[in-house]
């Protein structure tokens, strides 16, 4: 499986890239083997499905803090991405919350945000992180079984 990354930062390393009209490119690149593993078996296995995504997320975003940084920091050049990329990138994440899209982008704003901040060292020495996940990831699994919710705006 690879995903598109659009960066003018690999502009350097990589030559032969084309450059788009903003001066980045897409480039693709492996997502590792581990993560692809664990969303393979996503729904399998006695933990709940966002554990498991969320357990790999974090994960991979600690085992790679600059290309977390690189490929999550900037806009998105949804216009350079192969078509269906991004809904394909999407698909474990909407399976593990019955497909409901507004949960899914929550989510993620919250892997994304926990991820960042422990990178960051925001947290307190000796926080409990895998509690906050698992309390972050027990909080939307109860949401969407609770259903329906309204508008919050």
């Amino acid at each position: 499986m690879w995903i598109g990354v659009s960066c003018s930062a690999f502009r350097s390393w990589d030559r032969s890239a084309p450059p788009s009209t903003a001066g980045r490119f897409t480039w693709a690149l492996p997502l590792d083997r581990p993560v692809l593993g664990l969303l393979r078996i996503l729904g399998i296995g006695s933990e709940p499905p966002l554990l498991v995504l969320a357990r790999a997320y974090r994960r991979h975003a600690l085992a790679n803090p600059h290309l977390y940084r690189i490929t999550h920091s900037r806009p998105l050049a949804r216009a350079a991405l192969p078509e269906g990329l991004e809904d394909r990138a999407a698909t474990p994440l909407a399976h593990a919350v019955h497909g409901d899209i507004d949960l899914a982008r929550s989510f993620w704003a919250f892997a994304h945000g926990m991820v960042v901040l422990e990178l960051d060292g925001r947290f307190p020495s000796g926080a409990d992180l895998d509690a906050a996940w698992r309390t972050g990831c027990e909080t939307f699994a109860q949401a969407f079984r609770n259903e329906p919710r309204g508008d919050t705006a």
